[in-house]
């Protein structure tokens, strides 16, 4: 992960006076983060396009591996507090 990225979509959390919401803030940014990378990693490649069961919406190979990175960060993060 990017750490202390300096991506505009990140939220400084240190502006927030609530400390829960300030932990809610530093996880979703280690999200954007993961979810950027792994993303990054198919950018101008070719990539296999996936229909979802109920064939309501494509799925590509880069949205897959950007949820699984954010699972493997909830995963983490919940493992820290149990």
């Amino acid at each position: 992960m990017i750490p202390h990225s300096k991506l505009p979509n990140h939220t400084d959390p240190s502006l927030l006076n609530d400390p829960y919401l300030h932990r809610f803030v530093e996880v979703d940014n280690k999200l954007a983060d993961a979810a950027g990378e792994a993303i990054c990693n198919y950018f101008k490649k070719r990539f296999e396009i996936l229909d979802e069961e109920d064939l309501s919406n494509p799925v590509t190979i880069a949205d897959q591996a950007a949820e699984e990175a954010m699972i493997l960060i909830f995963f983490f993060m919940i493992c820290q507090f149990v």
